[in-house]
């Protein structure tokens, strides 16, 4: 399969030479802009959305598969994802492809790497563009130090705000726990907040 993947990209990046339907019939109108955030032994969802800008639908039996290589091929499962739907001509659909991160996959922390894809037919046979998902592996956060830092931060503002703990907490979420971050985005929110009182 590597290697059908491999003499296909050769001839052209986005599906083989002198047969342009071939990537018409599968052109990623979306994907997720930003990193996906993993954590190991769990699975996170990219949601995409393909179209099928040829004039025929899609066979029975096309499916999505991962086709990766460096820190991915090392960390994440592989996907054979069916596409049980039906895919009229001329037609948008979207797929949520797992990533499922393995038990002892490497930390990359705040690098990101990618993850690519292919639409394949019942054949086997790659079409479309190149799917690739951006994603990072991070820590999952510990509850017993989330409560901790949060606590530290609190102190830090010394002030008595109705809501700011939770404002902190989820601050610290959403960074995955990096107080420096946390703080700059409380303080923006804090700015933002007075400036809704006053305007």
């Amino acid at each position: 399969m590597q290697t059908m993947f491999k003499n296909c990209q050769d001839k052209n990046q986005n599906g083989c030479q002198g047969k342009p339907w071939r990537v018409n019939r599968g052109q990623l109108v979306s994907a997720p802009t930003q990193a996906v955030v993993c954590h190991p032994g769990e699975s996170a969802l990219a949601r995409i959305e393909m179209r099928n800008n040829t004039h025929w639908p899609y066979k029975q039996g096309c499916v999505l598969r991962s086709d990766f290589s460096g820190i991915a091929a090392g960390s994440l499962e592989e996907v054979y994802l069916p596409i049980d739907t039906y895919v009229p001509e001329m037609s948008n659909y979207f797929l949520s492809i797992p990533l499922s991160v393995r038990e002892n996959a490497v930390i990359t922390y705040e690098t990101v790497h990618a993850a690519d894809f292919h639409v394949c037919g019942p054949r086997g046979n790659p079409f479309g563009e190149k799917i690739s998902i951006k994603f990072k592996i991070i820590k999952k956060l510990d509850e017993e130090q989330l409560f901790i830092s949060a606590t530290k931060i609190f102190s830090e503002l010394d002030s008595t705000d109705q809501g700011l703990f939770d404002m902190v907490v989820e601050a610290l979420k959403e960074t995955n726990g990096d107080e420096k971050h946390a703080k700059e985005i409380i303080t923006k929110k804090r700015y933002a907040e007075e400036d809704d009182l006053y305007s």
